[in-house]
């Protein structure tokens, strides 16, 4: 809740938060993967390596969805798009986002989020890549058991835990989150456009009313 809280105020949107806790459960099918396959028991130390890992993995999706935030003003910084309240225009607000676009015409804004998505998983791609790859080299040398007499390590089942955790939601983050944040923002788009609409009608059938006589 605290985390959604955050996100909700950094984003300024309620919809935003929920596309960056998608990626919980998308460490938790690499989590309960590994422990599948090596056949380990998930204990208390494989919990505190849970809790450890959700931090970088929220981490790499704020950074991918604020990316993609920042290319869409970079693009209309670029093309001059004016901003204002009236259609083919975007808000006038310092943070601005794929749902503003919904104004512009339908082409203009399906290229400008196409072109923000995929600039933006470029763009960030390798520090996601970096900041993961590195957690998980340094957590290598933790299965590695000099003396296998002494039976299982307490540290082995935090490090599988989050290995496991951090190797799928690193591929679906790069994957499966574009793909959520194309969808969610058409959906916005819509929902918008129905919101126009329905206010429209109600203020012609409000204009067509007759006036009471005094």
């Amino acid at each position: 809740v605290f985390i959604f809280m955050v996100l909700a105020a950094m984003f300024e949107s309620f919809a935003l938060p929920f596309l960056v806790l998608l990626a919980v459960p998308m460490a938790l099918v690499g989590v309960a993967g590994i422990f599948w396959g090596t056949g380990a028991e998930f204990d208390s130390s494989a919990k505190i390596g849970l809790i450890l890992m959700f931090g970088i993995v929220v981490n790499n999706a704020i950074l991918l969805i604020n990316r993609f935030r920042l290319q869409v003003r970079e693009m209309l910084e670029n093309e001059n798009i004016p901003t204002g309240d009236g259609p083919g225009q975007v808000p006038a607000k310092r943070r601005l986002g794929a749902f503003d676009l919904w104004r512009l015409p339908g082409e203009e804004r399906q290229r400008i989020l196409s072109g923000a998505i995929i600039d933006g998983v470029r763009i960030q791609m390798r520090s996601i890549l970096l900041t993961s790859g590195t957690t998980v080299a340094g957590l290598l040398p933790l299965l590695y058991k000099h003396d296998t007499s002494q039976g299982k390590d307490i540290w082995e089942n935090l490090a599988l835990s989050s290995i496991g955790g951090l190797g799928s939601s690193t591929v679906l983050i790069l994957s499966a989150i574009p793909a959520l944040y194309w969808i969610s923002t058409r959906w916005g788009w819509g929902f918008a456009r129905l919101g126009r609409w329905f206010k429209a009608r109600m203020a012609r059938r409000k204009g067509g009313e007759p006036q009471a006589v005094a």
